[in-house]
């Protein structure tokens, strides 16, 4: 068994009483190493005194991957060891004794000795290669997601404050007005039954429909084209990739929106057949909560998410628009009237005494109503008086509730566009996407999901069709974080994400918030040829945002997020494959990285750095570079899968702009391994252009490694310069993506011998800083070895690997053709690992002689040694002895009472 701990940083998960699943992704799960002990022992009897034995014992461990941790060697340890023992009686101590005087015996006296030797011989499984590999990190999991697309988590967003120029209405309390420009938005995963072809389901569409990029089915290789599906389950079928999908229509009236025709001083009004003047300045969003709600224990860095191109051969769109999302405290108070709206506390078929008030939007439940547990009286299967959606009203009381506003609108609208809002003033009722009548309508699925997002009557316990027609079984309210109380402070980070035909341009990659574009064909389980389709990748580091509002200064309580379109005025389908938050193993380092000759950065803010990851699947056919597994590095195999499904293969990234002459900037992981019993230290190192039109040349900048006690006063420090692979070849290998000349290869006996050349030069002409860095450059002039402070490696606790712009003027340069110039480039880093086992046997002997003098004494003498590189059978190479030991033992018993008279 693998065991470990688990620290909750949550404390209101630890005391909701809910249980707590932990799941991760983790290299040493699969190191349960499979055992083999083999032994073999012969005596021989010389004499009835006499015995004489050897002993052989190998034990050899299998591990299931090639790819193991520090500290999980597998082992093939061979143990010889031989012994004697000789014992005999000896009637000359028995006579010696017995002259004594006042003693006198007849009992017999014995003497006895014994002694064992073994030498260990070690060695390791031939699984992790002829000189043995161990890994500090392979970065397969030094990034991991937190999924954002679950539906039943988004809510309706409730109007940004602290915007006047986007949302001048949002600070108008208990006022209609405040939700005149709130636009029509669905968000929804599309049901497999629409594309199966089942003849069980009735709703199904046409297969051209289901070729309609807005509406297909998207398969994972569509996207992760490198990755490997043979599962058990699924081969040869198809693996659907579910999508969040949020369809914005910017002329259609928004839930709760009761706009005037001839609209207001935060409005345009109405055209005649309903819809929105203006659509540009209008909008509409979704908000969540988030379990996650310390970035900063968390280690969160982006919000990541791949969306299809919303301006393919299908859509309606082609001006494009913004997407802006939020970070930190969003009001909960969507109708903004202060008061908490929740289903569960409106009259029931069982209990129609419960107390009610009324705002300018509707009923909502009286204050002093607590909502203990967010459900629906389940004493009756009838929620009809319940779930009415966030205004407290169905639509007939909608109708009268409003009906100073309808009356306004009948000498404007046209009558069908009358009827639609007469029908469902709030415009908030919900319908099944199976509902019959859009079988017999024909819709396509865009408009089957048109109303699947609203409030009233999405908990329909009745199935009139034969099968549940409801989005949920939970009644609706405003308190999305469940906390019993309805938050209403606005404090949040704002992101910008423009989207227009231009911004996403291939050209663009690396500027903004656009990380990739994946030009692919459409893989769709149904009839139709491929098509040509794109996908974007977008990486927003959480503190790269554009505007903070209300005073939020950090990232310890992000209790929400929001997202809201606005500036589009055309339909538009934003498809998710995936949206996520990303949190790292890595941390960046936000302190000071001077360079050697303490030189400080005029303006380190100025430069832009980002962690991220890159990996096979999703980055395979990346751009103008793509991602391949570093040379003699093979896929790794799941081994809970049957059908040896290989696994993801990952880096990690560090992105860097604007980085200034001799600056530097780098990410650590805190560690705490002994490094002595190993030889070399090892890394794949990749770096390229930053920009798209940036030139970098070899040596332009470098990559340094740092191993210590500390961050910064107590480290070794290893520094080479980079060759850039070029962008301008079409046809890349792997030496060409990971140059040979890039690879980090440290001997750790030479970081030893810099420290004793730094004190011996201290000592000899005084000179060397013993608190400053002492820098050695080899005879090739290729590797600069540092050292700072008094490091071990018997002790490290942190590795940090970075990037840095060399100093123009430092003294020893790495590279001659400095040119002095700020840098952009990403830097990938992969298979951080210790290679060459320190496997030098040693040997232990233990001796043992005891003597009986008749029954008067008993005398034993004992000695024992073992020397460096002894170890058990069992232990791994950090387990081993590492200094000799010496004992002596002598003691004796005497019985003094047999001496007296």
């Amino acid at each position: 068994y693998n065991l470990g701990r688990v620290r909750i940083i949550n404390d209101g998960l630890l005391e909701s009483g809910q249980t707590i699943r932990v799941s991760l992704e983790s290299n040493s799960l699969f190191n349960i190493q499979t055992k083999t002990l083999l032994g073999t022992r012969f005596d021989y009897v010389a004499s009835d005194n006499l015995n004489i034995g050897t002993t052989l014992l190998n034990m050899r461990e299998r591990p299931l991957t090639r790819k193991v941790n520090m500290g999980d060697e597998p082992v093939n340890n061979t143990v010889l060891g031989a012994d004697f023992s000789w014992q005999t009686e000896s009637r000359l101590l028995t006579e010696l004794v017995d002259r004594l005087p006042f003693y006198s015996t007849t009992a017999k006296s014995t003497f006895d000795i014994s002694a064992e030797g073994a030498y260990l011989i070690p060695g390791h499984s031939r699984a992790v290669g002829d000189e043995g590999t161990a890994y500090i990190d392979d970065f397969e999991g030094s990034q991991s997601t937190i999924d954002l697309r679950a539906i039943n988590r988004w809510f309706l967003a409730s109007t940004p404050r602290w915007q006047n120029d986007k949302f001048p209405e949002a600070n108008l309390e208990d006022n209609l007005a405040s939700n005149y420009n709130r636009a029509g938005l669905s968000w929804y995963t599309i049901d497999p039954s629409l594309m199966n072809g089942s003849a069980l389901q009735d709703g199904q569409v046409d297969a051209e429909i289901r070729q309609d990029h807005r509406m297909r089915q998207i398969l994972l290789r569509e996207l992760y084209e490198k990755g490997d599906y043979s599962n058990s389950a699924t081969a040869g079928m198809p693996t659907n990739l579910p999508t969040l999908d949020m369809t914005y229509r910017p002329t259609e009236r928004g839930p709760y929106n009761y706009e005037l025709f001839e609209g207001s001083d935060f409005s345009f009004g109405l055209e005649a057949d309903g819809t929105l003047k203006n659509p540009e300045q209008r909008w509409a969003g979704i908000q969540r909560a988030l379990t996650t709600t310390d970035f900063e224990a968390a280690n969160i860095e982006y919000i990541q998410f791949w969306v299809m191109d919303p301006f393919n051969e299908d859509s309606e769109n082609e001006s494009g628009g913004k997407l802006y999302i939020n970070l930190g405290n969003v009001s909960e108070d969507i109708l903004n009237d202060s008061q908490l709206e929740f289903e569960n506390g409106l009259p029931s078929a069982n209990n129609t005494e419960l107390e009610t008030d009324t705002s300018a939007w509707g009923v909502y439940p009286d204050p002093t109503t607590f909502n203990v547990v967010n459900a629906f009286d389940n004493s009756t299967n009838d929620y009809s008086l319940q779930d009415v959606g966030l205004d407290g009203l169905n639509s007939e009381n909608e109708r009268i509730f409003f009906a100073s506003w309808l009356d306004g609108l009948q000498e404007d609208l046209d009558p069908d566009a009358l009827s639609a809002y007469q029908n469902d003033p709030s415009a908030d009722d919900f319908r099944y996407f199976r509902d019959p009548g859009a079988q017999a309508n024909g819709e396509d699925i865009l408009e089957r999901y048109q109303f699947f997002s609203r409030y009233e009557g999405n908990s329909n316990t009745q199935q009139p069709y034969g099968y549940p027609i409801t989005s949920t079984t939970i009644p609706n309210t405003e308190d999305i974080n469940e906390d019993l109380t309805l938050g209403t402070i606005e404090s949040y980070y704002q992101y910008e994400i423009p989207m227009s035909v231009s911004d996403l341009s291939a050209e663009n990659v690396g500027q903004g918030y656009l990380a990739d574009v994946l030009e692919t064909v459409s893989k769709t389980n149904g009839a139709g040829e491929q098509r040509p389709i794109k996908w974007y990748q977008f990486k927003i580091p959480v503190r790269e945002y554009q505007q903070a509002y209300n005073g939020i200064s950090d990232f310890r309580s992000i209790r929400f997020m929001r997202m809201f379109m606005q500036g589009w005025s055309e339909p538009v389908t934003l498809r998710f494959a995936r949206i996520e938050l990303v949190r790292g193993e890595w941390r960046r380092y936000e302190q000071s990285l001077a360079g050697l000759q303490e030189l400080e950065v005029d303006d380190p803010t100025g430069t832009q750095f980002a962690l991220s990851a890159v990996n096979l699947e999703e980055n395979g056919v990346r751009q103008p570079v793509p991602y391949v597994i570093p040379p003699g590095i093979n896929q790794e195999i799941d081994p809970s899968n049957l059908n040896q499904r290989r696994l993801n293969e990952q880096s990690l990234a560090l992105d860097v702009c604007g980085l200034e002459d001799g600056d530097a900037r780098a990410a650590y992981r805190n560690i705490n391994f002994d490094m002595r019993m190993y030889e070399r230290l090892k890394m794949f190192v990749h770096v390229e252009a930053g920009r798209q039109g940036e030139i970098l040349n070899e040596g332009d900048v470098n990559v340094f490694v740092r191993l210590g006690s500390d961050y910064d006063q107590n480290y070794y420090e290893y520094e080479i310069p980079l060759k850039p692979t070029p962008i301008d070849v079409t046809a890349l290998d792997e030496y060409d993506i990971w140059p040979l000349e890039n690879n980090i290869d440290i001997s750790l006996d030479s970081l030893r011998l810099l420290s004793l050349d730094k004190l011996r030069n201290r000592y000899v002409d005084g000179e060397v800083s013993v608190t400053g860095v002492y820098s050695v450059v080899d005879e090739g002039g290729k590797r600069r070895l540092s050292v700072k402070g008094n490091p071990t490696l018997s002790n490290v606790v942190t590795v940090m690997v970075g990037i840095r712009n060399p100093d123009k003027d430092l003294e020893q340069p790495l590279w001659t053709s400095d040119d002095g110039q700020p840098k952009c480039a990403e830097m990938w880093v992969n298979e951080l690992r210790l290679s060459g086992f320190n496997e030098e046997g040693g040997w232990a002997a233990v001796a043992q002689a005891n003597a009986t003098l008749a029954d008067l004494a008993n005398v034993s003498v004992a000695a024992n040694m073992s020397v460096p590189g002894w170890g058990g059978l069992e232990q791994r190479v950090q387990e081993r002895q590492r200094e000799t030991i010496q004992g002596l033992d002598a003691n004796g018993t005497i019985q003094l009472g047999k001496l007296l008279p």
